[in-house]
């Protein structure tokens, strides 16, 4: 039943993929419509199945990996939504849907066992420290994504290109303003992702061990993003600054991820 689940949602979001890509080529209001509807129906239906999980295995779907890749899934998604509802830009979900039909279909490979004690599993503030932590990688995601898309326009700009995907982009402001708030949001989330992280380490193991890979790297991601936005408040080019964090920190999510995937590669498994 979990695999059916994790592979009707990956089909759904090759669906919503494949929308925004088309409609990024042919803006038609047909497709605009059509994008809204598979959005809204992709939340609830990947909502519905971490209830389904949460109900019949009596914990959240935050206990593996896998179910970790998923829920970046849905939080991508529901940001996805926002955003378009708060700037009217469909251009955004050509870039970010291929990325979230990834994590998905990745999300469907994997083994549903947890590796926690079902004592940790069930602590309140696992939960807080995993949701805050993935929510504060979701906006980190999207700042990638956004500065992947600084580089495309400034690319037609400077070639003179102005076309149909020239006008189909934000305008630089908007980019730049939008991963100002995704990174000092992201930023946020992490810290207290970190704070109650340290909590957790003090409650379980009476200490931190500050030398497993993924608590380094995390601290690192912390610090990047921090460089970023007071290097972009004091000299008052943000762009370079947060275009150079925005890259440097989606690779260090991503090498986070594969130490995630190895069990042994750290102590850390949450």
């Amino acid at each position: 039943m979990l695999l059916q689940g994790n592979v009707f949602l990956s089909i759904l979001y090759l669906l919503v993929a494949v929308n925004y890509i088309i409609l990024f080529y042919l803006p038609e209001k047909k497709l605009k419509t059509s994008s809204r509807i598979l959005v809204i129906m992709s939340i609830i239906l990947h909502f519905s199945f971490l209830a389904f999980i949460a109900s019949t295995k009596e914990r959240l779907a935050l206990a593996t990996l896998f179910e970790i890749l998923s829920l970046l899934a849905l939080f991508l998604t529901i940001m996805l939504f926002l955003i378009e509802v708060k700037t009217r830009e469909k251009s955004i979900g050509a870039f970010i849907s291929p990325f979230i039909f990834c994590l998905q279909l990745l999300s469907s490979m994997g083994d549903r066992i947890p590796i926690l004690d079902k004592s940790i599993i069930q602590m309140p503030l696992l939960g807080f420290h995993t949701l805050t932590t993935v929510i504060g990688y979701t906006c980190f995601i999207y700042s990638f994504i956004l500065t992947i898309m600084y580089f495309f326009l400034i690319k037609r700009l400077k070639g003179k290109k102005y076309d149909s995907l020239f006008f189909g982009l934000p305008p630089l402001e908007l980019l730049e303003k939008l991963n100002i708030i995704v990174q000092f949001t992201g930023l946020i989330l992490l810290s207290l992702g970190l704070i109650s992280g340290i909590s957790l380490s003090i409650l379980i193991w009476k200490e931190i061990p500050i030398f497993d890979p993924k608590i380094l790297l995390t601290m690192a991601l912390w610090l990047i993003y921090l460089a970023s936005l007071l290097a972009g408040s004091l000299f008052k080019r943000p762009s370079q600054t947060m275009n150079f964090a925005s890259i440097a920190g989606f690779c260090v999510i991503i090498i986070i991820i594969f130490l995630e995937s190895l069990t042994q590669a750290t102590i850390h498994r949450f």
